[in-house]
């Protein structure tokens, strides 16, 4: 046979010289068995337990043997729908996934992350799947050629010397290699080796040693014992590592002090210095069990010697197989199972997106609202839709009484987008919208009510429009601007979309609901010292109180989109005043997490919250009885399209209509709604009255 070894950058990087003093050459190669060596699995692929992922769609080094000759062999029909399900998922999905997350980056860095992904992704799996697929077919037809040499008495050598050799050198693994290699003396037996490009997989490699692995494809023939019975013919990959530099004692002493220090006595006297016990507590557990379970960990032991002969009980004997047996479900099952490997890749993702998080908000500047206007067009109009119509188009109360019932939540909506602007525009916004004299920013209330607590340095931003003929004052909190208010967005609610996600995943998950509130307020609990510096609702309750206890007002409600819409559901509902969010996060399942916690009637009764399609937000924590799902028409790639609060003011007032609002430009120029239609009496139009913009 022939086999293509490959050394990895590691194992080239541990041999030079300056490194001698760290890593030693091993005089002859220790070979690294897999889980699979050590269990003597072998998966077969027929015709009958076929399907589209179990040949092309596995990892790139695990072993499977597919029959591709014989009664069960897998037919030229799967073989090819496979190679072609293969293909068309590379060349089509990934690139898809890499556009929808690389959704608003400049075009040339979306080219070259599409041109990495083809280079190291698409074109070596497409590649590697075609050399099967090919060898396959050679198989069958050096198959046929050796039976006609049958059929005319012809005798084939077949050997056998060097695959014995191999067994007797490889452990139980390759003595099962070995089992299925041709062993009958007249017969057709044509073998073909393909050698792919073997990649590194660090988890059948301890941390430390250097390794070099190959892997081929084969194929063996038996020939049947029995009168009658076709033989069959197998293709199996078979993959290899072996150990060449390993670390010294010293370099493995270091690297053990380094990982205990940094990794658990740090942490936990940091938490400790900290004042948070109960979160250093339980890290101190959870890193204590993790540690032993990491050192004392039977599946590096097997990956070690290559079979389950270490356990207890004469060898043959039932005790010896049953201690076998059990220790091959733990292994198969807990410490090597495909849900651990998933569940660590979901703990890296949101490591890495809290890192990058974290990574952007101590570089990015000071935030600073935004100075986009809107183009209002008081002489166009939007009819509502006369089918689709929601039914929160018009309600009873508060801002109704300004006399355009039929768009008051476009008007919260507005309020709450108005809070991202810079408070010079702020006033000329309101008058396009209400009108002059309707709706006034009081910004001289806010700065001295912030200047006397002390809060005027505080990331908390929000306005307080007045309407002083309703004796109405709507308090308006801005969303998420900065990565800081994103990390606050992701402190204040991790707990509950943990146990959201956590009853997508378990069967009848929903027999859990009576209880989330309650294990989300122990998790809370846990991180109380840090969720307490991030609870912005206490300010922005504070602040309501205070305008509420003016007799100036005779109504006061919330506002706000994103996180401000968060807050104000829970500001409303702390203080018992009207609050309509706009995307934001619910607070049903954490509402016992806040200070003072919030009730489920005044929730039910007293907040609503506005929720667009593909909005990820809105869907954190479990909605309360009040709220409106509205359309979103942003591209499917498009990940925040769907978020922008200009977006979901245009889906309202083009379902339900503008009525005695102004249309505007934005909705076509910029989200592609149709253009409003003219009002009786307009002498201009649209491409006159809304000359291109460019988004802010």
């Amino acid at each position: 046979e022939i086999h293509r070894l490959h050394r990895s950058l590691y194992s080239y990087i541990t041999g030079w010289k300056i490194l001698s003093c760290l890593f030693h050459k091993l005089e002859d190669p220790v070979r690294l068995y897999t889980i699979e060596d050590a269990l003597g699995m072998r998966p077969y692929v027929t015709s009958k337990t076929w399907s589209l992922e179990k040949i092309y769609c596995r990892p790139s080094n695990s072993r499977f043997v597919a029959v591709i000759r014989g009664p069960d062999a897998v037919t030229k029909n799967q073989m090819r729908s496979s190679l072609l399900c293969s293909i068309l998922g590379r060349v089509d999905f990934v690139p898809r996934r890499v556009r929808s997350h690389l959704a608003g980056t400049p075009k040339s860095g979306v080219v070259l992350v599409v041109i990495l992904v083809l280079v190291f992704v698409i074109i070596p799996a497409v590649r590697n799947n075609i050399r099967v697929f090919l060898m396959a077919r050679d198989i069958q037809v050096q198959f046929l050629s050796a039976k006609r040499a049958i059929d005319h008495d012809e005798e084939v050598e077949v050997p056998l010397k060097e695959a014995k050799a191999e067994a007797e050198t490889s452990g139980n693994s390759a003595e099962k290699e070995a089992d299925v290699q041709p062993h009958f003396e007249k017969k057709a037996s044509q073998g073909l080796i393909e050698h792919g490009p073997p990649k590194h997989d660090s988890n059948s490699v301890r941390p430390g040693y250097v390794a070099s692995g190959k892997r081929t494809y084969t194929t063996s023939q038996r020939e049947s014992k029995y009168d009658g019975v076709e033989e069959s013919e197998a293709i199996y990959q078979v993959w290899e590592k072996s150990r060449i530099f390993e670390p010294t004692d010293s370099l493995c002493w270091f690297a053990f002090a380094v990982e205990f220090i940094l990794l658990f006595l740090y942490p936990t006297i940091s938490l400790y210095r900290l004042g948070n016990r109960a979160i250093g507590s339980l890290f101190f557990v959870a890193t204590l069990f993790t540690g032993i379970r990491t050192y004392l960990n039977a599946a590096v032991v097997l990956e070690e010697v290559g079979n389950l002969n270490l356990v207890d009980g004469k060898p043959g004997s039932l005790l010896h197989w049953q201690n076998q047996s059990r220790l091959a479900t733990i292994v198969r099952g807990i410490t090597r199972s495909r849900g651990l490997g998933s569940t660590v890749a979901v703990l890296w993702v949101f490591l890495l997106a809290f890192l990058g998080l974290f990574s952007i908000a101590i570089h990015q500047p000071t935030a600073s609202s935004s100075t986009f206007e809107f183009g209002y067009l008081p002489d166009f109009e939007y009819a509502s839709e006369a089918n689709l119509l929601y039914p929160t188009c018009s309600v009873a109360k508060g801002l109704a009484a300004l006399g355009s019932p039929a768009t008051s939540i476009a008007d919260y909506a507005f309020l709450a987008v108005l809070a991202y602007r810079t408070p010079e525009i702020t006033q000329g916004q309101l008058d396009q919208w209400f009108g002059p004299g309707v709706a006034f920013d009081n910004q001289t209330l806010v700065a001295n009510y912030r200047n006397q607590t002390g809060t005027s340095d505080s990331p908390v931003n929000y306005k307080f429009f007045v309407f002083p003929t309703q004796k109405l004052g709507i308090v308006s909190i801005r969303g998420t601007i900065t990565a800081w208010d994103a990390l606050t967005d992701a402190q204040l609610w991790s707990a509950a979309f943990l146990f959201q996600a956590l009853r997508f995943l378990l069967p009848m998950g929903e027999t859990w609901n009576p209880l989330l509130h309650r294990m989300d307020t122990a998790i809370s609990w846990l991180e109380s010292e840090t969720i307490d510096r991030v609870a912005f609702y206490r300010e922005t309750t504070a602040f309501t109180e205070f305008v509420k206890s003016d007799p100036t007002y005779e109504d006061i409600q919330v506002t706000g989109h994103s996180l401000g819409g968060g807050l104000a559901i829970i500001t409303g509902a702390q203080t018992s005043v009207d609050a309509v969010g706009l995307s934001g996060p619910n607070a049903m399942i954490s509402r016992d997490t806040f200070s003072p916690p919030l009730s489920v009637d005044t929730l039910n009764s007293r907040t609503f919250n506005i929720i667009p399609d593909r909005d990820v937000v809105p869907r954190i924590d479990e909605p309360a009885l009040l709220n409106q799902h509205i359309r979103c028409f942003a591209p499917v790639g498009d990940f925040i399209g769907c978020h922008d609060g200009r977006r979901s003011l245009c889906e309202i007032l083009y379902s339900c209509g503008s009525g005695n609002r102004p249309a505007l430009c934005e909705c076509n120029t910029l989200f592609d709604y149709p253009e409003p239609a003219p009002k009786p009496g307009a002498n201009r139009t649209f491409a006159e009255a809304c000359p291109p913009v460019e988004d802010d």
